[in-house]
């Protein structure tokens, strides 16, 4: 009888002490869980120290040692590739402890086996990959000075940590990259249609870094400005630019071109870049003709020093098309997209010749439509002679020009 109480009471004492221990697992990963959710979107560096410190806490080890493994965490994440903590008393890793587990984590198999235990001599090293699925973060590495500290139950409880630690370093990197395509969205918007914008985002090509492409390019210039800012309070030339960049802006999107710059009382647009299409020229040709309408037909603004004249400020537009490299330049705090080359000089020359509501096109646009098959009677209207063989000023170019007319009615 007396036998069997005390196999009773030594059974009872070993679940006792393994509800314990799993409280006290559940107690950590509920600890660092509560800690993700107080943290998150915070520095992730920090985030990861203070997540190691739980581990350590709870293990009762010496030291961690966390090691990235692709390109794609560091870029995503914005954490260094390597990264360890220690229990307090413990002193730091050192360059040659690094250096080996370095060596045998390069040496994990692929795929990694779910925890692999070493014999260092004066420590003992566990290394577990932090993996789920497909997706792998990398490895952690738990080093402890007593030989016979990795039993069965420690590594499951390490496993444990590291499924816990993998799924949270998964939700970092997912909302780094929401943060990032929110990032990228509102910077498109800034120069392309929602159309072309969600071209850009669906592709990883890296084109749209840089790269030389056949665009048509498009300058609006008002006309007079420097007498509207004579006879105008500052307010209305503000209130002039905002609804010109506005209602140019929407015309422009909405035949697929793309914003390059607000140009003090002009603007830039192109056609081609960054996606090209066959019909840009004739599609920056009918933008144009849609500025020009729109424009004459819903804007003027009154003088306050005399309101009975009413003033209708006008535009010109010069449209040539050619070799152009574009992309985006900056940093992640000021980035833009533009274009540079010799076509943008010549098609400011271009817009300088013509005068107030007239479009003037270079003869390598017309004969880009041309070639194209495009129906230039959809214009509603006409492409006629402007300047043959003009010799632009300050280029040694000679260039044919045509305008376009009649598109008034």
């Amino acid at each position: 009888m007396k036998d069997m109480d005390k196999v009773l009471t030594e059974h009872f004492t070993r679940l006792h002490q393994q509800a314990e221990r799993q409280v006290g697992q559940l107690s950590a990963v509920c600890e660092m869980l509560d800690l993700v959710a107080i943290e998150l979107g915070g520095d992730t560096n920090q985030l990861l120290t203070k997540l190691f410190e739980i581990i350590l806490r709870h293990l009762g080890t010496d030291s961690l040692y966390f090691k990235a493994e692709t390109p794609k965490w560091q870029r995503n994440i914005s954490l260094p590739l390597h990264l360890h903590a220690c229990a307090a008393g413990i002193p730091p890793l050192n360059h040659d402890e690094i250096q080996q587990i370095d060596t045998l984590i390069n040496n994990q198999p692929d795929p990694p086996i779910s925890a692999q235990t070493y014999n260092l001599g004066k420590q003992t090293l566990a290394i577990i990959p932090l993996e789920a699925g497909e997706y792998r973060a990398g490895f952690l590495a738990i080093l402890h000075h007593d030989i016979a500290f990795f039993t069965p139950e420690q590594l499951r409880f390490f496993k444990l940590l590291a499924n816990e630690l993998t799924s949270i370093l998964s939700l970092l990197e997912k909302q780094q990259q929401l943060i990032e395509e929110t990032r990228d969205k509102e910077r498109l918007c800034r120069f392309f249609s929602p159309e072309i914008s969600r071209e850009i985002l669906a592709t990883t090509d890296q084109q749209y870094r840089g790269k030389e492409s056949l665009a048509t390019i498009l300058f609006a210039d008002i006309r007079g400005f420097s007498h509207l800012t004579e006879i105008l309070k500052p307010h209305q030339i503000v209130e002039i630019l905002n609804h010109f960049y506005q209602t140019m802006t929407r015309i422009i999107f909405k035949h697929l071109g793309t914003l390059d710059k607000f140009a003090g009382d002009g603007l830039l647009a192109l056609f081609g870049a960054p996606v090209s299409r066959e019909d840009d020229p004739f599609r920056a040709v009918k933008a144009a003709i849609e500025m020009q309408r729109e424009w004459q037909k819903r804007f003027s603004i009154a003088s306050e020093d005399n309101p009975a004249v009413n003033i209708q400020p006008a535009f010109a537009v010069g449209i040539h098309t050619g070799k152009v490299i574009s992309g985006f330049l900056g940093n992640d705090e000021l980035l833009t997209f533009t274009v540079i080359g010799d076509a943008v000089n010549t098609c400011h020359r271009i817009v300088s010749l013509a005068e107030a509501r007239q479009i003037i096109i270079s003869g390598e646009t017309k004969a880009t439509m041309e070639q194209q098959d495009n129906n230039t009677s959809s214009l509603s209207a006409a492409i006629i002679p402007y300047r043959s063989a003009h010799l632009l000023r300050g280029m040694d170019k000679v260039i044919d020009l045509y305008q376009v007319e009649k598109y008034r009615s």
